[in-house]
This record gives structure tokens, C-alpha cells and sequence, in this order.
């Protein structure tokens, strides 16, 4: 009765190793394939419309618009808002503070030229991985115009007013 006692431990201790090699065999070769399939995730819509937001936040604190407090800033709108000039250079930015009638305020920082290159995307219908990952991501998504209700205050003045942002995130690879 004991000898087949031992001869079961003297199993079950082969089998150990058996399931420790298999699983090393499985590591290497999902190590191995992970090295040529390399996926990218593509967030540069999400990144726009993020920064988006925070652009409204940063020029209308509170709903207040004070285009006193902007008007030394309004060629250097994202440093204005805490980004940095090495972020800078993968941004085009634009921000039209209106009231119902006219534009009040156009504050600009980036690239415009970068545009061309989201036109071609659209025009050419351009798809694909290799091609897709220079597609640069925009705000408003799908060329929705979203304009943002603020209060404006000019000098002494407080008027109703609206914020329009268009955003542009190009690819870090340059």
C-alpha cells in the first residue's frame, strides 16, 4: 500500500515540472511574437477634444471671459493655459470669443498650415494602419461646430458671448 503512495508524490512532482516547462515554452513564444506585432492605440481625437475643454476652462474661468487678462497672451494661448513650447509645436489652436453679432476676440497658437493635411485625410477618404497613423486628430469631431455660452467682460463691460474652439493634434513622430 505505501509503494503506490510514493509512486503517486513521485507523479505529482514530474507534473509540477511538466506544467512549469509548458508554461515557459508559452512565455517565449508570446514573448517572441509580441515583438513583431505591434499594435497602436490612436488617442490624438481624444486628445483634442480633451484639450478642448481645458482651453475653455483655462479662458472662460468661472463662465467669465476677461479679454483684459488675455490680451498680452492671445498669440501664446497655451502657454497662457500651463502648456509648454515643446507641447506647443504638435498643436493648432484656434478661439473665437463672439457675442451674437461679431467676433470679439480670434486667438490663434500653432501651425494653420497643419490643416491641409486633415483636408487631404477627408478628401482622399485615406485609411489603413501605415497611412492611418498620420491622420491627425481635430476638435470638433466630425466637423461639428460646438460653441460654448460665456459671459464676456471687456474693460468695465459684461456682455452674453460664445466661445468656438477648433483643435489640431498632429502625430509626435515628426
Amino acid at each position: 500500500m505505501s509503494l503506490k503512495k510514493r509512486g503517486a508524490l513521485g507523479e505529482g512532482i514530474f507534473s509540477i515540472y511538466r506544467f512549469l516547462l509548458v508554461a515557459l515554452v508559452a512565455f517565449v513564444i508570446l514573448g517572441l511574437s509580441s515583438i513583431f506585432y505591434a499594435y497602436t492605440i490612436d488617442i490624438r481625437d481624444a486628445e483634442s477634444s480633451i484639450m478642448a475643454w481645458n482651453l475653455v476652462n483655462c479662458i472662460s474661468k468661472e463662465g467669465l471671459v476677461d479679454l483684459d487678462s488675455i490680451g498680452q497672451s492671445s498669440s501664446r494661448i497655451l502657454e497662457y493655459c500651463g502648456y509648454d513650447n515643446e507641447e506647443a509645436e504638435r498643436f493648432y489652436v484656434r478661439i473665437l470669443v463672439s457675442d451674437s453679432n461679431n467676433q470679439i476676440i480670434n486667438l490663434t497658437q500653432g501651425d494653420s498650415g497643419k490643416l491641409w493635411v486633415k483636408e487631404a485625410f477627408e478628401r482622399m477618404n485615406l485609411v489603413g494602419d501605415e497611412v492611418g497613423k498620420y491622420e491627425p486628430g481635430y476638435f470638433p469631431y466630425q466637423n461639428l461646430e460646438v460653441d460654448y455660452p460665456v459671459l464676456v467682460k471687456q474693460g468695465s463691460k459684461i456682455f452674453s458671448g460664445k466661445i468656438n474652439v477648433e483643435v489640431l493634434v498632429t502625430n509626435e513622430e515628426n
